[in-house]
């Protein structure tokens, strides 16, 4: 039965297949079934396989559809027309020409095959169909190895793994995968597909095993539909053990370049299964052997070829090898020494070993004398030639250890040629060219050519008369030296060709000064007394030189000096050129009637050059005089202050010789001591002469005891002194006076002022201080700096007061006051600074005082620092790039600035006002507002007073546009031609209508202006001022009314000269200026540099002064510590202004002068 159903079935397909082929027929169908499977899976309801026919086929009595469904080569009919026979299990959905069939609930063995969707023609008995592929999809089982190595198996034999997998609908695929996700080409393995659900599917894996796939595992996996993309089912293999032989290498690398006496490592190594047991490395020039893996040494020469590195495991034996290069260095060989006559030829050659070759080989000698190559041959040899001659090669080495930078290595061997010749020019250098009697000196003589052969000495000396005698040897010792040794030493420098010139050294042996006459211990002398003198003298060698001190400060004799110093040898034994002891005679005359205050501790120092060596002689002078009081006034007035209920002391200090008698009077009453609460105590003043004080004691004070008190002073000679001393309650200070500059240099300011009373408790000030912004004219919002100033780091100076100004003691001299003196440091060469102080105490502060502007000194200039180049301001970036040189010691580049509205009017470099910005470290300076112009030099950061010459900075600047370049040049050249029409007409006029007449007239010219081609010059001062406004309110910042002090100081003159009064009510400000009022001329930081201080060439100090020595002050000074060491040399700086000077040139026409300067102006006269 199933053979007829199966004969049946293949009758059909054929049939159906026949008429499918038909293709010249019109097709039935408009729907059709998809081409691909229909994966559903068991269990699964609802598949329809769709199937619809045209309109032509719809006729039911011609056309007869169905479907039919193939499972396991068994047909069976579903459907006819609408007749479904299997309705329990299928849907027959037909309707409008469609005709699908849906699968209700899927069955693995009913519905797994092909389902044909037919059309039959019953007229002329033709059919067509259509199939679709359901398959009902099953997963594989887990996949198993059937077959795998299971033991070593050896590099290169044939592999056999066999994967196989269950169960699957449809068979699954296969694939092979190592354990470093390497996949397997499918090449290598074949699958066989199960025929039947029952029989397993099959992958066998074959392929020749290599040392890579020791230790390696593989992955069989299975995939089918019925399992999601990328989920496989999977088995591994064992690992695979591959025995192999060793796989070696030779390093570090194959062509190892190693320098001559570096250590060397060799290494070698292997991969082997098993791993290799042995290993040996073998130098095949040498036939060394090593038996190790590593091998280090020292390269040597000789190490240099082939190594062979040899590993051995069970399975056989790997061999590398790489090739040692030993590089090194030029090595030299030369004649040490030529020793031939003038004339002679003599060829210098330089044989040279190196490995690689030398890249250049050169021979220098003296004189500069330079040749390429080995070999160098002098024709004729002259003395000149004489000296060492050096061969120098280079070549360069690329060795392992260096990487990638390739080693220069360079050797030298060197070969006196000595010329046979005379010495040359001889110089003795000596221990010393001074010494003292009994000391001694070591004087060595050497030839600058020693000659060929070398040179022996002779020498001469005083002791020999000034002729050679028989001393030898390159040295001369002189011991205990007399006056007799001083003169003239010579050498002769000697040998069998001839001598040498001779060298001379001049010792000079001093007698250390010593006073033969001293002064008196003590000399009294009355007041008003005139042609008084002191003498004191002195003798040694060289003649001393005596100088006078009164109270260890120097007296200093000018024409209007307060004393006469004259100093004068006397007349000694000493024939003409013999040394001996000179004695001297100094006389300290005082020039006028003698003062109260000419008393004192006078001495003369005696010295003649020997250091620390200064003989000396004092005297104390009395002076007789009537007492004078000592009392600090206020202004005209003394005062002490002391509380209610407390104990007052109120002190009266006066000098007076002999002893005085003070008197205390109140209300015309005398004050007795032991009186009620009074007492009295009088005592001279310790460590000082002839001064006494007096302090009258009030205990259990009263408001009643506020008010004024007498001290009246008297010695029975001339007239009585007194003075007013009031006495009230404590309270602030009083506000510093007479601020004023003392001296200054280009890092520091010496400021000084006159404490006011302190309010009877101890004082201080507060010190501020702000630079100005040289943009702006005036300081930057910034906090000023404040310093809180006393004792510890303050001091005090004392000036004398003559026809208005203070000043150094003369003849007119009449009054002193005592100055607390302050050192700004660390400041901004060429800087303004506006300065203020006040004072406090415990009880409060005084009124700041006005303020008062300074400006520092410029720097001193030094040819060691090179002179900045290549400066460019660029506008749009406000930026001024710049690069250090290269320098032992860091360098900043100092920026000076001319902003003042003076140089844009058109101003002279010498006119201009050149302020400091700052000193920058690195570029470039950004943020930099635009100037009229910049210049700039580099600075030591260790000592900015120290700086290059000055440089101009370029000012970058926007081009002319297109049309303007051509439109100016055009329009000028049409204004020239004019112009000469117009000068011709009137010159043909004046001829027609006028004679000649000759007019003599006086020209001045003065020069235009000339920028300087790198460096224009900087102003050394500035005498200008601000005026003064603001209130007394404490805000804690400049305001612009505040008054600079008008006080002159130090060269640096106040000119008030503005149409301003100067207020006297206003004592002082509180308010620094603001930036609002920066350009008002009335207010110009630059027009308030009262301190003109810009001494051309040089600072007014070389560092924070021994103030005695400042031609305008007096000689009480504590001192100061240097803190920027600049010289006291006169000099010039690049940026001072130059000097002019006038002529005048007398011509027909208009008036001209010249300045030296190099400018010129013409200035037209109008004649009417």
């Amino acid at each position: 039965m199933l053979r007829r159903k199966g004969v049946l079935f293949m009758l059909f397909f054929s049939l159906a297949t026949n008429i499918a082929s038909q293709s010249s027929e019109e097709s039935p169908f408009t729907v059709r079934p998809k081409s691909e499977p229909y994966y559903v899976s068991e269990g699964e309801q609802g598949v329809v396989l769709e199937c619809s026919f045209s309109t032509k086929f719809s006729n039911k009595s011609r056309y007869e559809s169905s479907w039919t469904a193939v499972t396991g080569d068994v047909p069976r009919h579903l459907t006819r027309n609408e007749i479904s026979f299997m309705k329990s299990r299928y849907d027959l959905l037909a309707d409008d020409g469609r005709y699908n069939l849906r699968i209700k609930r899927v069955e693995l063995l009913r519905d797994n095959g092909k389902f044909y969707c037919t059309i039959l023609d019953k007229e002329s008995g033709s059919q067509k169909s259509v199939a679709a592929m359901v398959i009902v999809v099953v997963p594989p089982n887990k996949p198993v190895i059937t077959r795998q190595p299971s033991g070593a198996i050896h590099e290169n034999e044939l592999v056999s793994i066999e994967c196989q997998s269950s169960s699957g609908n449809p068979p699954p695929s296969f694939s092979w995968i190592f354990n470093n996700n390497t996949v397997v080409p499918e090449g290598w393995h074949q699958e066989r597909n199960a025929t039947s659900a029952s029989q397993p599917s099959f992958s066998l894996l074959q392929w020749r095993a290599g040392a890579y796939d020791n230790d390696a595992y593989l992955s069989c996996r299975v995939w089918n539909q019925a399992l999601p993309k990328g989920e496989y089912k999977s088995v591994i293999t064992n690992r695979l053990n591959v025995l192999y032989g060793p796989r070696v290498q030779a390093g570090p690398v194959p062509e190892y370049n190693v320098e001559e006496g570096e250590k060397v490592e060799l290494t070698c190594t292997a991969d082997g299964n098993p791993p290799p047991s042995q290993f040996e490395w073998y130098h095949l020039a040498t036939g060394e052997r090593f038996p190790a893996a590593t091998w280090q040494f020292v390269a040597e020469k000789r190490h240099a070829g082939d190594f062979r590195c040899t590993a051995i495991n069970s399975v056989e034996s790997g061999v590398d090898k790489l090739t040692l290069n030993v590089l090194y260095g030029p090595i030299l060989k030369v004649k040490e020494m030529l020793n031939p006559a003038e004339g002679d030829s003599i060829t210098l050659e330089c044989v040279v070993d190196a490995n690689p070759a030398p890249d250049s080989v050169s021979w220098s000698g003296p004189n500069g004398v330079v040749h390429k190559g080995p070999r160098f041959t002098i024709d004729s040899v002259t003395k000149s030639h004489s000296g060492n001659y050096t061969c120098s090669a280079t070549n360069t080495l690329t060795v392992f250890s260096a990487r990638t930078d390739s080693v220069v290595r360079s050797g030298q061997a060197v070969t006196l040629v000595d010329v046979l010749r005379r010495p040359g020019r001889a110089a003795i250098t000596g221990s010393s060219s001074s010494i003292v009697v009994g000391g001694h000196a070591k004087l060595t003589c050497r030839a600058d050519d020693v000659g060929s052969p070398q040179a022996e000495y002779r020498w001469a000396s005083p002791a020999t008369g000034g002729t050679y005698g028989s001393l030898d040897g390159s040295t001369l010792t002189v011991e205990h030296a007399t006056i007799t040794d001083n003169g003239e030493y010579r050498c002769m420098p000697h040998n069998k060709i001839g001598d040498g010139e001779e060298g001379v050294f001049i010792l000079q042996v001093i007698e250390p000064a010593k006073i033969i006459r001293p002064l008196p211990d003590n000399r009294v002398f009355n007041a008003g007394e005139a042609a008084v003198s002191m003498f004191c003298e002195a003798q040694g060698y060289p003649a001393p030189i005596i100088k006078w001190r009164k109270d260890g400060n120097d007296i200093i004799s000018t024409d209007e000096s307060h004393w006469y110093v004259r100093s004068e040898q006397r007349a000694n034994s000493c024939s003409k050129g013999e040394f001996c002891t000179i004695p001297v005679v100094s006389t300290l005359k005082f020039a006028e009637a003698l003062l109260w205050n000419d008393k004192g501790n006078y001495s003369c120092i005696a010295e003649n050059g020997v250091q620390d060596q200064a003989a000396s002689s004092w005297v104390l002078v009395n002076v007789i005089h009537e007492p004078v009081i000592l009392n600090e006034r206020y202004p005209t007035d003394a005062l002490a202050a002391a509380d209610v209920s407390s104990t007052a002391h109120i002190s009266c200090l006066a000098s007076s010789r002999p002893r005085p008698k003070f008197i205390w009077m109140r209300n015309s009453t005398e004050i007795r001591d032991g009186e009620g609460r009074y007492a009295i105590r009088t005592s001279p003043v310790p460590k000082k002469i002839d001064e006494y004080e007096s302090v009258l004691t009030i205990s259990d004070l009263t408001e009643y005891d506020h008010g004024s008190y007498l001290c009246r002073v008297a010695n029975g000679l001339g007239s009585k002194a007194d003075v007013i001393i009031k006495l009230q309650s404590k309270a602030k200070p009083q506000s510093p006076r007479d601020v004023r500059l003392i001296s200054f240099s280009s890092t520091w300011l010496l400021v000084g002022w006159r404490a006011g009373f302190n309010g009877g408790a101890e004082q201080q000030f507060q010190f501020e201080y702000r630079k100005v912004n040289p943009w702006k004219g005036s300081p930057d919002g910034t906090e000023p700096t404040t310093i809180t100033i006393g004792t510890r780091n303050a001091s005090t100076q004392t000036l004398y007061w003559q026809e208005g100004e203070f000043t150094i003691r003369s003849r007119r001299s009449v009054a002193w006051a005592i100055f607390t003196v302050f050192n700004m440091t660390n400041l901004m060469p060429q800087s303004t600074y506006w300065l203020r102080l006040r004072a406090r105490n415990v009880f409060g502060e005084s009124d700041w005082t006005p303020i008062t502007t300074a400006t520092t000194a410029d720097v001193t200039e030094t040819s060691e620092i090179p002179r900045p180049h290549s400066l460019l301001y660029n506008a749009d970036e406000k930026a001024i790039h710049f690069e250090a040189p290269e320098s032992n010691r860091s360098l900043c580049l100092m920026l000076f600035v001319s902003a003042g509205d003076d140089y844009a009017k058109g101003a002279t470099d010498s006119g201009a006002l050149w302020r400091t910005v700052d000193c920058f470290t690195e570029g470039p300076i950004a943020d930099m507002d635009s100037a009229n112009r910049f210049k700039a030099r580099f600075c030591y950061v260790q000592n900015i007073s120290l700086c290059s010459e000055g440089s101009d900075v370029l000012v970058s600047s926007a081009f002319v546009s297109s049309g303007w370049k051509y439109a100016a040049p055009a329009g000028v050249g049409a204004f020239i031609v004019v112009l000469f029409v117009l000068l011709l007409i009137i010159c043909c006029r004046t001829k027609h209508d006028t004679t000649s007449k000759t007019t003599t007239t006086k020209k001045t010219f003065v020069a235009e202006e000339r920028r300087p081609v790198v460096s224009a010059p900087l102003p050394q001062s500035e005498t200008k001022n601000t005026i003064v406004h603001g209130s007394q309110t404490d805000s804690g910042i400049f305001t612009l009314g505040s008054l600079p002090n008008s006080t002159p100081s130090a060269n640096q003159q106040t000119t008030y000269s503005q149409a301003y009064p100067i207020s006297g009510g206003e004592t002082g400000v509180d308010n620094w200026c603001t930036n609002e009022d920066a350009y008002d001329y009335s207010n110009d930081p630059y027009l308030c540099d009262y301190n003109n201080q810009f001494i051309t060439g040089h600072d007014s100090f070389a560092g924070p002064p021994s103030l005695q020595s400042n031609p305008n002050y007096g000689v009480y000074f504590d001192g100061f510590t240097t803190h920027d060491g600049q010289p006291l040399s006169e000099h010039r700086s690049s940026i001072d202004a130059p000097q002019a000077t006038m002529y005048d040139i007398h011509e027909d026409s208009d008036e001209t002068s010249y300045t030296g300067n190099g400018s010129r102006r013409v200035m037209r006269e109008i004649i009417v």
